[in-house]
């Protein structure tokens, strides 16, 4: 039995299709999205430890992704996903320690809590009796006795049971939180006294260009008022002679009075001799035209 050209070539295409599904899938980018996606899972269902691990392997993965590709913005991106990874690490092993120290204290209900210390007021959960904390193959000692922090407070050594975990967000006691408000306040009273300081002077230094801009205004107009411009005299007013008499000064405009001038003399037509002028250069057409109205006066 044979088969036909075109199945045999659609199983093939079906097949390389199949292959390069799963090359994707297998890949270890997506390989470490699916560790993260069971971490959250895990956490929401208070498998901590199982949670840490997925994030341990989804860390190792892109780390392995890294190695695999040559572009520098892939790889940068994909070396923020691991760091990522190990800061949950971390927040997922604080948040695990506080939730066995809350089960420990609700395991002794029979211990009565004394005064509220430094480190139960800063917003920590109260802490009861000394024990030995482990929980599948994690094993750490505690201190979380009252006794315990009572000596370390008479003592002076008073210092924090764990170390902060570089990345968490630190706890603040009302006290920290009441100075934080009153410093914000302070900041902000004297940004808004120097806002209105600011204002104020800049206030009076547009009041100022305001007046010099009406000063200036006004020094203008009095120069065109006040120029020695040569004006006719008034109809009945006193005309100057020809000594050059001056107009009085009335208000600010200073009339200065025109002298009367005698008139051009004119020479006398008798005086005029058309010989002394110059020749008159006419044209050919204008002859021509000339002469015939000259005959015409003679006929």
């Amino acid at each position: 039995m044979t088969v036909p050209e075109d199945q045999r070539h659609n199983s093939c295409r079906v097949n390389r299709r199949r292959i390069e599904t799963m090359e994707v899938v297998d890949s270890p980018l997506n390989l470490a999205h699916q560790q993260s996606r069971k971490a959250e899972r895990l956490v929401a269902a208070g498998k901590y430890e199982e949670a840490i691990s997925c994030h341990g392997k989804a860390a190792d993965l892109l780390t392995e992704a890294m190695k695999s590709t040559e572009c520098e913005q892939a790889r940068l991106s994909m070396e923020l996903q691991r760091d990522s990874h190990v800061k949950e690490q971390r927040l997922i092993q604080e948040r695990w320690k506080r939730e066995i120290r809350r089960e420990a204290t609700k395991a002794r209900p029979g211990l009565v809590p004394g005064p509220l210390t430094k480190t139960q007021s800063s917003g920590q959960p109260p802490v009861h009796g000394s024990a030995r904390l482990s929980a599948e193959g994690v094993g750490e000692r505690e201190y979380d006795t009252l006794l315990y922090q009572f000596q370390t407070r008479q003592t002076g050594a008073c210092q924090p049971l764990t170390s902060p975990c570089p990345g968490s967000k630190t706890i603040k006691d009302d006290k920290t939180r009441l100075e934080e408000q009153q410093t914000t306040i302070e900041d902000l009273r004297r940004l808004v006294d120097h806002l209105m300081n600011e204002n104020q002077r800049l206030s009076a230094n547009n009041e100022q260009l305001r007046l010099e801009n009406a000063r200036l205004q006004s020094e203008a107009a009095d120069f065109v008022e006040r120029s020695e411009l040569w004006v006719l005299p008034h109809a009945g007013g006193a005309m100057g002679t020809g000594s050059g008499q001056e107009g009085k000064n009335t208000g600010k405009n200073k009339e200065i009075a025109i002298p009367q001038l005698p008139p051009l003399e004119m020479p006398a037509q008798e005086d005029l001799c058309l010989d002394d002028l110059p020749p008159l250069e006419l044209l050919d057409d204008i002859k021509n035209e000339l002469q015939e109205l000259l005959d015409m006066d003679k006929l």
